[in-house]
């Protein structure tokens, strides 16, 4: 980066510090200032005027620390037996931060937990050089498998690493294609030696022996590298061992990379794609997009830029097979597959190892054996469980499970019967639905619909609630009275008085009143007393009907 030595922010570089990293909106990473020139005087006008400032990514800051001895030994490696590859880091980070190093360090996994809470499946035995950097320590678990990425927490201030037991990234090839011509500035197809071997010393427990190939020697001269497998006794299981690698490191190791205008219209970095996803190559020659897989970005900014200039290294399908395979030996010759590195090789590994081709073609018709996997590399087929045996053919209906059969010993497709279910309540409390059955609910109920009511009188009416009428007790004189009862009217068979309220005349007429049906005070007898009422009229005889 190169800052004009009287600007407002030249003061503030200066060695050690954090350079944070803003691009499209957001923080993408940062990097450490390592080295600062400027020049006192140099020829040309305002030549001299300006602050180049460089230095490595934030990671970088675990190069800080180094592998110690444990305390005591003389010994000049340091060996963990039976643990996790990110157990064996994890300790060395608290070692040096004990010592004062990576104060702001924070770690986003566990001993058993990766960063995306995925259990560790490794159990490794592997020996670290006393004095190596623990950036060392993370390029040799890399090539074991391992993937990490390290972020700036710029709120808590502070760096957390992230680790990884599969590789990070997502195949984003169905959106991002980059064709030559459209949204390619420049293509580089690189042909890469620097890690050529063609001579390979294998050692192995009990021996060594050693694998060359002609041809690549005599191409680009003989190139000797050490491989060890350390899970290994004879001297042709380490020949198979060794074999793959060789394959995949004497020829110079083919890539892409490409120039990008980040600019509308094109993929754009850090959002339609990132480090670590698979894209699509478009070398214009009429076959489809080929697969690659982003390795390494490097933007590269004018003055005045907006956008930067992108350039993307891809790795093709077939070098990262060939990477995935050397990483996949590594752990087998490292003892990271099995307990110890005197296990023996997990069942069928040796047998597909040998009949190993990374030629497209012979390498996806090699037959597997062992294992819960069975028919080719290229195409396998999953036949037993954790070793149980799953049927064969399978045909499976619409929610079927997988349920184990004891009488046949594998498992099979069907479903799951009620009286199979174990754990499950006996009773069940019915769930709240009165109010579907209401008048007016989604399942309301008619009253004659219900059937007849036992012969009791629980659900009778009372002087207290109401109810349902009581049952009749037949017969032709008793009458419902108001307390629930059944009983003869008062009066017998209709003599004695009829009463009415106390305020009425002694002597005077009953009559209708105008409504009909009430009977009131018609005053006196026309006449006087009572003799000279008219044959038919009722009198009131101290009371009045009202």
């Amino acid at each position: 980066m190169s800052v004009h030595r009287y600007s407002a922010g030249s003061s503030e570089l200066s060695i050690g510090k954090l350079i944070k990293v803003n691009y499209r909106g957001q923080e993408r990473g940062g990097w450490f200032i390592e080295n600062i020139s400027f020049d006192e005087v140099k020829s040309g006008e305002h030549a001299g005027e300006w602050k180049n400032v460089t230095g490595r990514g934030a990671m970088a800051v675990l190069a800080d620390g180094m592998v110690y001895p444990a305390i005591g030994s003389p010994d000049t490696t340091r060996t963990f037996t039976n643990v996790t590859m990110a157990s064996m880091l994890l300790t060395f980070i608290a070692e040096a931060k004990a010592r004062g190093c990576f104060p702001d360090l924070r770690t986003d996994f566990s001993a058993v937990l990766d960063s995306t809470g995925e259990p560790w499946t490794d159990l490794s035995t592997l020996s670290f050089n006393v004095d190596s950097n623990l950036l060392d320590v993370i390029n040799q678990l890399v090539d074991l498998g391992l993937e990490f990425d390290f972020k700036l927490d710029w709120i808590v201030g502070d760096y957390v690493l992230y680790a990884y037991q599969t590789s990070i990234g997502s195949d984003v090839s169905a959106s991002v294609v980059f064709r030559p011509g459209l949204n390619c500035a420049e293509v580089n197809n690189k042909q890469e030696s620097g890690e050529l071997k063609n001579a390979l010393r294998v050692t192995y427990n009990g021996g060594a022996t050693e694998i060359t190939d002609a041809a690549s020697i005599a191409a680009y001269r003989r190139r000797e590298a050490p491989f060890q497998v350390g899970n290994v006794t004879t001297s042709g299981g380490a020949v198979q061992m060794a074999t793959p690698e060789l394959t995949a490191k004497k020829d110079p190791q083919l890539s892409i990379s490409i120039k990008v205008e980040d600019a509308a219209g094109n993929p754009r970095a850090f959002v339609d794609y990132k480090v670590g996803d698979w894209v699509g190559y478009d070398a214009g020659d009429g076959a489809a997009p080929a697969l690659y897989r982003v390795r390494g970005m490097m933007l590269d900014f004018g003055e005045n830029d907006k956008y930067a200039v992108i350039t993307v290294d891809l790795n093709s399908i077939r070098l990262e097979r060939e990477l995935q395979t050397a990483i996949a030996l590594r752990k087998l010759g490292n003892g990271v597959i099995g307990a110890s590195t005197s296990s023996p090789m997990p069942e069928g590994v040796a047998e597909a190892i040998s009949a190993h081709n990374l030629d497209n073609t012979s390498h996806a018709t090699r037959t597997l054996s062992g294992g819960d996997l069975a028919g080719t590399i290229g195409i396998p087929t999953v036949a037993k469980l954790r070793g149980r045996a799953i049927k064969n053919p399978l045909t499976l209906v619409d929610k079927n499970l997988l349920k184990w059969s004891n009488a046949n010993q594998q498992f099979e497709p069907g479903f799951v019967n009620w009286l199979e279910v174990e754990g499950k309540p006996s009773t069940f409390a019915p769930s709240a639905h009165a109010s579907n059955h209401a008048s007016g609910g989604s399942d309301a109920v008619k009253l004659d619909d219900l059937s007849a009511p036992d012969d009791n009188t629980d659900l009778d009416a009372s002087t207290s609630k109401h109810g349902l009428m009581m049952k009749y007790p037949g017969g032709t004189t008793n009458f419902l009275r108001a307390d629930g009862t059944f009983a003869a009217p008062p009066g017998g068979s209709g003599g004695g008085d009829v009463f009415g309220s106390a305020s009425v005349t002694d002597g005077h007429l009953a009559v209708f009143d105008t409504d009909g049906y009430h009977i009131k005070d018609g005053g006196a007898v026309p006449g006087g007393g009572s003799a000279s009422v008219p044959r038919g009229l009722l009198v009131y005889l101290n009371s009045n009907f009202s």
